[in-house]
């Protein structure tokens, strides 16, 4: 039954991000900040954070549907960037950042 007890379980992976996995970071995290949402941003993903795993299968799921109303080329890799809650936690942080950095220059 050993194998029973592992049957449920995520696996941690690596926070190792390629260059093109933080440059959509960054993006995603710059228009936050420049619509001023980034509190709500925060808290929805600080909400969400334990079913990132969950939310990322359904933008599986969801790939022929966008990508037949958008063209989308960075839509897969942002689909394995939520896969892991620690990229979510990454994005967060890049809100807060980016979010105070604004603020502190009037706007």
């Amino acid at each position: 039954m050993g194998w029973l007890r592992k049957a449920f379980t995520i696996e941690e992976k690596g926070s190792t991000l390629t260059s093109k996995q933080e440059i959509i970071l960054d993006k995603l995290a710059r228009k936050v900040a420049r619509w001023q949402m980034g509190v709500p941003a925060i808290m929805f993903l600080e909400t969400i954070k334990p079913l990132s795993f969950i939310g990322s299968q359904v933008l599986v799921f969801l790939d022929p549907l966008v990508k037949s109303i958008f063209n989308l080329s960075e839509y897969n890799e942002y689909i394995k960037l939520m896969e892991d809650r620690k990229n979510v936690e990454l994005l967060i942080g890049k809100i807060e950042n980016i979010s105070s950095q604004s603020t502190e220059k009037g706007g």
